[in-house]
């Protein structure tokens, strides 16, 4: 026969694992994401750091003509930023390298594979 203490036992030992493993669960949800939110961190002083570039540059670097450029962000074809006014006149528009770059080895990618 089980005593009544013993039931006791059993049940709070059970609590204490369901707790335990509650705990557990919450301390890896949490870890991941402080390790999301310190990616994300990363990627915003990434983008602060990296300079903007302009038409002018973006040409330069891409190898293409303005008009062709401005086409290609027309059909937002071409990763760019538009960037408001401050005076609250017309947006300019500008690129970052790094994402110019990557851009240019996917293009060259799906032309090879064509």
């Amino acid at each position: 026969m089980i005593h009544p203490q013993d039931r006791v036992r059993e049940t709070l030992l059970r609590a204490r694992i369901a707790i335990n493993q509650g705990i557990d669960m919450l301390i890896d949800a949490v870890d991941q994401q402080a390790v999301t939110g310190a990616q994300e961190i990363v990627r915003a002083q990434h983008d602060i750091a990296e300079p903007l570039l302009t038409y002018d540059d973006a040409t330069t670097l891409l190898a293409v003509h303005r008009d062709t450029l401005t086409t290609l962000v027309r059909q937002n074809r071409v990763p760019h930023i538009i960037v408001p006014s401050a005076t609250g006149s017309k947006p300019s528009i500008r690129f970052r390298a790094s994402e110019l770059q990557s851009w240019l080895d996917e293009t060259r990618d799906e032309r090879r594979s064509a």
